[in-house]
């Protein structure tokens, strides 16, 4: 999410709330997953291609050659497990607070 953009934690009213928890959900949907897929597959070809080189000729200086995308694959893969554990707490805490706003609703009482 920009860093110009509000906080669904800041709304004032119910309309004003689900506005911004729809553009912070757009925010984190167009983050260029795209082009990470298609980075981390390219690099899981290469590895491969690198691997059956390796094993076909054998030339062990490919394994090393190998060994560095599938590597980086790994560290994309361990950022991409802690982007999910981030979203899945963000959903949770906005969960929450709809929850609230909800109460507050009911009671016809003002948030906060």
């Amino acid at each position: 999410m920009g860093r110009d953009q509000r906080l669904p934690e800041s709304a004032d009213s119910w309309g004003e709330f689900h506005a911004l928890i729809d553009m912070e959900r757009d925010a984190r949907e167009n983050e260029g997953s795209a082009l990470w897929r298609i980075a981390a597959t390219l690099l899981f070809v290469t590895g491969l291609v690198l691997l059956a080189y390796a094993l076909q000729g054998g030339r062990p200086w490919l394994f090393l050659c190998a060994l560095s995308p599938l590597a980086v694959l790994g560290v994309m893969a361990s950022r991409a497990l802690e982007h999910a554990e981030r979203a899945a707490r963000r959903a949770a805490q906005l969960e929450l607070l709809e929850r609230a706003w909800q109460a507050h609703l009911e009671r016809g009482l003002p948030p906060r």
